[in-house]
């Protein structure tokens, strides 16, 4: 699996959670994707979002502390469609937090991983 992840500081918890699942459906709509979020397993889950149900590659966002870390899962390798999705949250969460967004790998040492 190829896990990365952004980080944001909220400065209103709710506010910025609401924002977050937001910018989630709106991909849900656009690329054609399945909200598994209420079978996810990861604690705090705002939203996730797979590829089809059951399959392919996954991005969810999850409250840790102050902070919502949004979690990119490209599973076996990278496809157009996922390259899409993420580029479409990223310049969203961007955007909309007006912020640069640092992205970490799986093994940084900042790499948050999920209980």
């Amino acid at each position: 699996m190829k896990l990365s992840q952004v980080e944001i500081k909220t400065a209103n918890l709710d506010t910025d959670k609401k924002i977050v699942e937001g910018i989630f459906l709106a991909a849900t709509v656009k690329f054609n994707l399945f909200d598994n979020t209420e079978t996810s397993k990861v604690p705090d889950t705002i939203k996730s979002i797979v590829e089809r149900k059951g399959f392919g590659f996954g991005l969810g966002a999850r409250v840790v502390g102050n902070s919502i870390f949004v979690d990119f899962n490209r599973m076996k390798g990278d496809s157009q469609k996922f390259e899409q999705v993420h580029q479409f949250i990223s310049e969203e969460l961007k955007k909309t937090f007006q912020c640069d967004l640092l992205e970490v790998w799986e093994g940084n040492p900042a790499y948050c991983k999920t209980s």
